[in-house]
């Protein structure tokens, strides 16, 4: 099995594009953006303020990264946004 072989469920169900947003409390967002820095991650780590006050929303593009932070945190919420598919024949 090649490794393009591996990887094609997983292209198919989260393909390039997909952003990961998570809502955590103040503290849990200050953790993460600490391992973030410390970790040498190679993504790209967007935080903004939440409409729920005192939670943070941190916005990613790598799944490894987004699930540590859902270990990190129970409970905390996680919304998928993956691209539209272009329209076809246009």
């Amino acid at each position: 099995m090649s490794s393009a072989d591996w990887q094609s469920p997983r292209r198919r169900l989260y393909p390039d594009g997909t952003r990961y947003l998570v809502l955590l409390s103040g503290s849990g967002a200050a953790l993460m953006m600490e391992d973030w820095l410390d970790g040498g991650w190679r993504c790209d780590l967007r935080a903004r303020r939440a409409k729920t006050e005192g939670k943070i929303v941190l916005e990613t593009t790598d799944l490894v990264f987004a699930s540590r932070m859902v270990i990190r945190n129970p409970g905390c919420k996680v919304s998928i946004i993956t691209p539209k598919p272009p329209l076809a024949g246009r």
